[in-house]
């Protein structure tokens, strides 16, 4: 997708406008009309889950909030740190950001809240636009239950394995509609580096790319986890980056984990700057498929939830835009 999913900035490539999927957030329906497929889907706005279901148990999922409530996803990774997007980040000190754990409906009280001690944007995104994943560590450690756990990170060989993962959040359920105050979980297909480069401009050493088949994550899931499973229980692949229209024919763009794996072990970013090779390991590990990969009519056990299921106070933020 060429809209980033979580700050309201907005990064300009050499192949497309990305705008992030950070939550919208006072910008007029007009704005919106004239931004079209530009703005990114995550982040502080990220959108909310398309073509989702109520989510499962997902209990590495947290929120990111400021004063005006929830703006972006993020994910345990221990009792002391949430990855998310760096441009969940972008123009925010650590002491404006909560991390909200262990709850499903913002609207209800209960789970854990944290203070921030310091944040860390990964230093080629604010180079190069690319590589958007950052560190949230708190300022006291969460009490890690079975409503609040870690979740391990997926290796290369993981993604490899995989052919669909499945994204979570709290953002927008279309490409205009309101937030969701529960949190939905939609299945998307992996697709491969090449297709979507293609189709986007991403790249290939940092980013992975899901959906394009109507399901995909949205403004107000930026940040959040895109989870591959695997024989030793689910992994985290991705972070919720950009994308262009939200459940449209592209798919939404993801950080992809592994690659980040020292800078997410040491809050380092590597020495040399990811490569080509990179690419091509990826490709040789059947990672650089051209097409999108098949997806059956039942991905989920009921009905996708549709605009007028949710249409209801209790699942949505009193402030969100409307429909009209």
């Amino acid at each position: 997708m060429d809209t980033e999913m979580g700050s309201a900035a907005t990064a300009t490539s050499e192949h497309t406008k990305r705008t992030n999927r950070a939550k919208r957030v006072g910008v007029s329906l007009l704005t919106l009309a004239l931004a079209g497929a530009s703005l990114f889907v995550g982040g502080a706005s990220a959108g909310a889950i398309v073509g989702g279901d109520v989510a499962s148990a997902t209990p590495w999922q947290v929120s990111l909030q400021d004063a005006e409530g929830h703006f972006c996803g993020g994910s345990i990774l221990d009792a002391n740190t949430i990855v998310t997007a760096a441009h969940c980040l972008e123009g925010f000190d650590a002491s404006d950001i909560t991390v909200r754990a262990g709850v499903t409906n913002l609207n209800e009280g209960g789970g854990q809240t944290r203070q921030v001690e310091s944040i860390l944007s990964h230093p080629r995104y604010a180079e190069e636009e690319i590589a958007d994943i950052g560190i949230v560590e708190l300022a006291s450690p969460l009490k890690l239950t079975t409503n609040v756990a870690a979740i391990a990170t997926a290796s290369t060989g993981d993604i490899a394995a995989a052919t669909r993962a499945t994204v979570t959040g709290w953002g927008a359920i279309s490409e205009n509609g309101r937030d969701s105050n529960i949190l939905l979980e939609a299945e998307v297909p992996l697709v491969g580096d090449r297709a979507c480069n293609a189709a986007l401009g991403t790249d290939a050493a940092t980013e992975l790319c899901a959906g394009g088949t109507g399901t995909d994550s949205c403004y107000g899931d930026s940040g959040g986890p895109l989870v591959v499973d695997t024989e030793n229980g689910p992994r985290l692949a991705g972070v919720v980056s950009w994308g262009d229209e939200c459940g449209g024919a592209t798919p939404g763009v993801y950080a992809e984990v592994p690659t980040f794996a020292d800078f997410l072990a040491t809050g380092q970013a590597d020495q040399a700057p990811v490569t080509e090779d990179t690419a091509a390991a990826n490709a040789a590990a059947g990672q650089d498929d051209e097409a999108v990969a098949e997806i059956d009519g039942d991905i989920f056990d009921g009905d996708a939830l549709n605009e007028d299921d949710l249409f209801e106070d209790e699942f949505f933020e009193d402030d969100s835009l409307g429909e009209d």
